[in-house]
């Protein structure tokens, strides 16, 4: 499979990015080289794209990656007053990779790992004296030597394919005739080399892999910290009534009372001591990232998957826990949309399951 047997529009526009990673994901599996130069990078777009770029880590791709630490007032005046650019912008990178790193799942930090240690990806980073590297460009090529341009408009983070607006325009190789591609790829290989004199390259990578592996050991910064949320009266209240009417019922609580988290802590005892296949439906997308982040804090060891319309092939993955589980004896907890959990492919996924018969033992 090559970029030419792949649909693809001239430009994706939306709010939320959904549509391009739709995209991306297909023309990174059959990709030889992906070349992205962003004003920042965040580790949390492998939830958008992880799929496609691990199919082309498979198949022997490499990625280069061009990006640019998020530098303050004070970093950008203290390099115009002569101090060393380079230790400045070691300490921002650094800064800006072991946020991300703090917020993304264990999954996707291995994936990095992964990319890491079989030198897929390469990283560099872009100075601009008095200003901030801020070009949005992805260059893919297949192993035909078919090639495509995407300019502007995300970040490489989770509001650049999710959240924002955002337009990106897509030019193809084939169908190039005023020369734009070549532009581009001249372009980013200038800044790559360290060429362009407007531009100032730094290679971190050393420093960048350091972080990473410290975070997938979960050692230094990133050892696991405790629950955040301390239960109220009236919290261990509400779990001992639902305890003791069979672990069913109502939580009817005044607005702002912490449902979320009393319903998380009153079922934690009992999904862990059950090995329990537990399932959580809200009405609503946004509350489905908002329920799987607090369920992090209550269950750190357990498979968490997201389930709603943009999240792609979650079925696959869901029943990729499930046999994980089956040897870790991790929790696994489903958190969907109503309208999700009632799609008959996730109906006979749960059927297919046996639910009852495989975790009741």
């Amino acid at each position: 499979m090559n970029f030419k047997d792949i649909p693809i529009s001239i430009s994706y526009k939306s709010v939320g990015e959904d549509t391009f990673s739709k995209v991306l994901n297909p023309l990174l599996a059959c990709s030889k080289t992906y070349k992205r130069s962003v004003g920042f990078f965040s580790s949390s777009a492998l939830d958008f794209i992880g799929d496609g770029i691990l199919t082309m880590a498979r198949n022997g791709g490499h990625i280069f990656l061009a990006t640019s630490p998020r530098l303050s007032d004070d970093d950008i005046n203290a390099i115009k007053e002569g101090y060393d650019d380079r230790e400045i912008a070691k300490k921002c990178f650094i800064d800006d990779v072991r946020k991300t790193l703090s917020e993304i799942s264990d999954e996707n930090a291995k994936i990095l790992y992964l990319l890491i240690k079989e030198n897929i990806v390469d990283i560099k980073i872009v100075l601009k004296n008095g200003g901030m590297y801020h070009d949005k460009l992805a260059l893919l090529e297949d192993f035909q030597g078919n090639k495509i341009a995407c300019v502007g408009s995300n970040n490489e983070s989770e509001p650049g394919y999710n959240s924002n607006y955002e337009k990106v325009r897509v030019y193809k190789s084939w169908t190039d005739l005023e020369g734009r591609i070549d532009d581009e790829i001249n372009e980013f290989d200038g800044i790559w080399g360290n060429s362009n004199g407007s531009l100032k390259v730094l290679d971190f990578m050393d420093a960048f892999s350091e972080e990473v592996l410290e975070r997938v050991e979960h050692k230094g910064n990133y050892k696991k910290p405790e629950n955040k949320y301390k239960m109220r009266e009236y919290q261990d209240k509400a779990k001992e009534n639902w305890n003791a009417n069979g672990h069913k019922g109502f939580f009817v609580m005044a607005t702002g009372t912490g449902k979320t988290i009393t319903s998380l802590y009153s079922v934690k005892e009992f999904v862990e001591c059950n090995n329990i296949f537990t399932i959580i439906a809200v009405p609503y997308k946004h509350l489905v990232s908002q329920w799987s982040e607090d369920a992090k804090e209550f269950f750190p060891d357990a498979y968490i998957q997201s389930v709603h319309g943009e999240i792609k092939d979650a079925e696959t993955k869901i029943y990729a826990n499930y046999l994980a589980s089956k040897n870790s004896k991790k929790p696994i907890i489903v958190i969907t949309t109503i309208k999700s959990f009632f799609l008959s492919k996730y109906v006979n996924l749960y059927d297919n399951i046996n639910i009852i018969k495989d975790f009741s033992k």
